[in-house]
């Protein structure tokens, strides 16, 4: 494990609500005095999120049809449908995990927007709410799968006009990985050793790019 150098004071947390101040000074306080190794590890820990498969919608969009609730991830129908037993409730980071400094901060939204953590979009406006919750210098490290706006697969049409859009928004910070496709096979292959497997659900479009960019 590499070592992370204990520092000897933390930079005050700024632009904090009054109730999650406490929370960052004492989680700083509390790791100042531990010693080093056992502070790699609890350091370790603590900035690591769980893998999970986030999905981000737009709720005013399906709470004004009725729909809100085909996004529940204990629902074992529409777009969470194929997908409930791997859905985590978290959809944002913890605030008082992304204030104590910079390192950390980056370590903990690594974790929990990238590496084994899935993100799931469901049309612009879900891309918009993803989007709209994070710090730009993040955007790099999603691995985002595109679903359209009921959470089924889009066509070449439909996924040309989603990367054009965060090319245009985000031009100089794109996720590493984005998928219009595969992703009910990534989600097996990756979280079936945690979750009993389930039964993929609809028609498939296999002519959708895979690729970082549509073709």
């Amino acid at each position: 494990m590499a070592s992370k150098t204990m520092p000897s004071t933390f930079q005050q947390p700024i632009d904090l609500q009054a109730g999650n101040i406490d929370n960052v000074v004492g989680l700083q306080k509390g790791l100042a005095r531990l010693p080093q190794e056992l502070y790699d590890q609890v350091y370790d820990l603590t900035f690591t999120a769980n893998a999970a498969v986030r999905m981000f919608f737009d709720e005013a969009v399906y709470k004004d049809r009725g729909a809100l609730n085909m996004f529940s991830s204990g629902s074992t129908f529409g777009p969470a449908g194929q997908l409930h037993k791997h859905l985590s409730g978290v959809q944002q980071p913890r605030r008082y995990l992304m204030h104590v400094d910079r390192a950390s901060r980056l370590k903990y939204a690594r974790s929990f927007y990238g590496q084994d953590s899935i993100i799931v979009v469901c049309g612009a406006s879900g891309l918009t709410t993803l989007l709209g919750k994070m710090h730009c210098d993040h955007v790099p490290l999603l691995r985002v799968y595109v679903r359209d706006t009921w959470g089924n697969e889009v066509d070449e049409a439909h996924a040309k006009r989603i990367w054009a859009h965060l090319e245009g928004c985000y031009p100089s910070h794109l996720p590493e990985t984005f998928h219009f496709s595969g992703l009910e096979e990534a989600v097996e292959l990756e979280f079936s050793s945690m979750y009993e497997k389930y039964v993929i659900h609809g028609p498939r479009n296999s002519s959708i790019p895979t690729t970082s960019e549509p073709s």
